[in-house]
């Protein structure tokens, strides 16, 4: 521990509180109410600036007429327990939320909060319950942490703003791209103006095959290194998942050949969840088409922009409303083939419009992974002295 750090716990730097629920079905506690009231689910949000349900000034009297202040850091004890968040306006809670009024004298609030979030993997293994998880506030209290002067908790909390102000971009720009990824998708792929034509008119007889059923593929056949059988299971968010993906032997598959994959089919979930569908690529090439999965293979028609056309809610819902089965909904290959498609005359540009956002997407996502990884190992360094800012870093703070 550094020479100026001093050990302490939740319950000497702050004091602790929590709320309580205004009884139901009482309008007086609840209608027309303007005083926010958190409860667990607000905390998915760490920064709070609205709540989801208000109470009365009743209401609040009824659980005991205390409001946590802006600045109070919050921690639920109940259910998803040790979830952190800090209030940026006067809020009640209910009992399953500690609200704190930190001693600024010695801690920051936000610092505080730095703190909360560091130890809610510990807060929350020391929950209990048969029904329900939970910690009390004397629980709370105990845990400890290692507390540096404030200037130097000025330097973290600034520091690690800087990072979460990083990850909130990141997150924001992943979420702009995905909005107009979809506006373009349906705009290009689902637009009623484009001309209807049938799947099957792109494709041969042969080419929409339903895969093998169960009682080809016995079980004795499965191994642990052989030719991969892609079955719905293994549709996954449009592609196909080899991670528990089941395996036959070399000469089952040679016996299956016409169910054997190539780069461009498209696999269709054949019952169950029909909206499951996967663009298979080249590293999947030689695989097979599995038991409740049907392929659609076309020559005429880039199999990327056949993914595209049928990966689409209007196709899903058209599946749905045509499958067949009275306890589970099921395809077969005339099902398949009827499906509409409304193929746009910019296809191509389309399609590679939509690959470049996918890859933008993807790579941002590996950023905000990288990120949110890079703040957990750095929060616990800072949080444990290993690393000292430096002084000089005031001087940015007192620029800022």
């Amino acid at each position: 521990m550094r020479e100026d750090w001093t050990e302490t716990s939740l319950g000497e730097v702050a004091e602790w509180y929590s709320g309580g629920t205004p009884k139901a079905g009482e309008p007086e506690f609840y209608e027309g109410g303007d005083i926010p009231w958190v409860v667990i689910a607000d905390l998915l949000k760490t920064e709070i600036y609205e709540t989801a349900t208000h109470i009365t000034s009743a209401g609040l009297s009824e659980i005991g007429g205390r409001l946590a202040p802006v600045g109070s850091v919050l921690i639920s004890m109940y259910a998803t327990v040790g979830r952190p968040g800090i209030t940026h306006l006067p809020v009640a809670t209910n009992q399953a939320i500690a609200w704190s009024i930190p001693n600024t004298d010695v801690i920051e609030p936000r610092f505080l909060l730095l703190v909360a979030q560091h130890l809610e993997d510990e807060i929350s293994s020391m929950a209990r319950g048969a029904t329900q998880r939970n910690i009390n506030r004397a629980m709370l209290r105990e845990f400890a942490f290692l507390l540096p002067p404030l200037r130097e908790q000025r330097r973290i909390v600034d520091l690690m703003s800087s990072v979460d102000s990083y990850i909130a971009a990141l997150q924001q720009h992943m979420e702009v791209a995905r909005v107009l990824r979809s506006a373009i998708e349906v705009a290009e792929f689902d637009n009623p103006e484009n001309e209807l034509s049938l799947l099957g008119d792109y494709c041969d007889k042969t080419d929409i095959q339903v895969g093998p059923f169960g009682s080809q593929l016995h079980q004795r056949e499965y191994v642990a290194d052989g030719i991969p059988v892609v079955m719905p299971k293994d549709i996954i968010d449009g592609r196909i998942s080899g991670r528990t993906i089941a395996r036959v032997t070399p000469e089952k598959a040679s016996e299956l050949k016409r169910h054997l994959l190539i780069p461009g089919d498209v696999l269709f979930a054949r019952r169950g969840d029909l909206s499951k569908r996967a663009l298979v690529n080249e590293t999947q090439a030689g695989w097979l088409c599995g038991t409740g999965t049907v392929r659609v293979r076309s020559g005429k028609l880039n199999g990327e922009i056949l993914f595209r056309l049928s990966n689409t809610s209007n196709v899903n819902s058209w599946l749905m409303d045509n499958s067949v089965g009275a306890t589970m909904p099921n395809l077969n290959s005339s099902i398949v083939a009827a499906i509409p498609l409304r193929v746009p005359g910019n296809a191509l540009e389309a399609v590679a419009l939509l690959r470049a956002m996918d890859k933008f997407i993807s790579g941002t996502t590996d950023l905000l992974s990288s990120a949110t990884e890079l703040r957990s190992g750095l929060l616990s360094d800072l949080l444990s002295g290993a690393h000292e800012i430096p002084e000089s870093y005031d001087r940015l703070l007192g620029a800022a």
